[in-house]
């Protein structure tokens, strides 16, 4: 099971549905989707060298998806992997969701 979901569930949040479809005809999936609570994550790896999400094309497409999921009334979180398997992303949504 994922790390993030596990962490989630042993610090009282609810489980959260991953890779979801959440705007529909758009291809865009939320990594994590609190649905009850409207809340997306998304988890950005290679932030460090050149990847998907450090491309200018990349960026464009998550700045995007980020603006839409706004707009259609969600919040929006993203976090590294470091931060997502430390329990960091945890407490930040701890507030939130409890």
């Amino acid at each position: 099971m994922d790390v993030f979901v596990l962490l989630c569930c042993a610090n009282g949040l609810p489980a959260p549905e991953t890779e979801v479809l959440f705007a529909p005809p758009r291809k865009y999936r939320a990594d994590y989707l609190f649905r009850q609570a409207k809340v997306i994550v998304e988890q950005n790896g290679g932030i460090w060298k050149k990847g998907a999400h450090s491309s200018g094309k990349g960026l464009l497409r998550d700045f995007a998806k980020s603006n839409l999921a706004q707009q259609l009334g969600f919040r929006y979180f993203v976090f590294t992997p470091q931060q997502m398997r430390s329990g960091e992303a945890v407490e930040a949504l701890k507030e939130i969701l409890i």
